[in-house]
């Protein structure tokens, strides 16, 4: 293979301090980031432009991101269990969830309706939202030993995978949310 990544543009100083979580628009059209200044900013993958800057989005250090296939929504999560509900587009708040888990958020994923959404966390949860209903409706309490780091979930929704900080992974039946297998 003879392909090489070519550096399109960079953002210098696009944060005032560490970058913790990206997420790009399945249009690929923006990206979203975030980190250790508690601002998320939306940007013009195109032109690398900043389109919004959410300015202390939160009162701890964001730790997860996830935007919904559509584009139209952003949740952020936090290190001190928060979770908020953006609309990207109006670039408003939606809904705050103090709390939502007991500890930092570290993960997130749309699942592919836009329905719901799902976080990832050190309290070892994972937790189910409607986006509709703006709460949770399923908790999978104690879904591993430690840390859930990470979450996506297949293109068909059939499963969520998971992974931890203790190097496991699982796999959940997206209907009942029982675990399916592990690794």
């Amino acid at each position: 293979d003879n392909s090489k990544a070519e550096e399109v543009y960079t953002l210098d100083r696009a944060h005032d301090s560490t970058v913790r979580v990206v997420a790009v628009s399945r249009d690929n059209k923006y990206f979203v980031s975030a980190g250790l200044d508690k601002n998320i900013k939306i940007w013009d993958l195109i032109r690398g432009k900043l389109k919004h800057c959410f300015e202390r989005a939160h009162e701890d250090v964001i730790f997860s991101l996830a935007l919904s296939n559509s584009s139209e929504y952003l949740v952020s999560g936090s290190k001190d269990g928060t979770i908020k509900l953006w609309d990207s587009v109006n670039f408003l708040l939606i809904k705050s969830f103090v709390k939502a888990h007991d500890e930092t958020v570290f993960s997130m994923v749309f699942n592919n309706d836009d329905k719901t959404f799902l976080s990832g966390s050190g309290d070892k949860s994972i937790k189910i939202w409607s986006l509709a209903e703006k709460k949770p409706i399923h908790k999978i309490s104690d879904a591993h030993r430690e840390t859930v780091f990470s979450l996506a979930v297949t293109k068909d929704s059939q499963y969520l995978v998971s992974g931890s900080k203790n190097g496991v992974i699982k796999i959940w039946d997206m209907d009942d949310f029982k675990e399916w297998h592990s690794f």
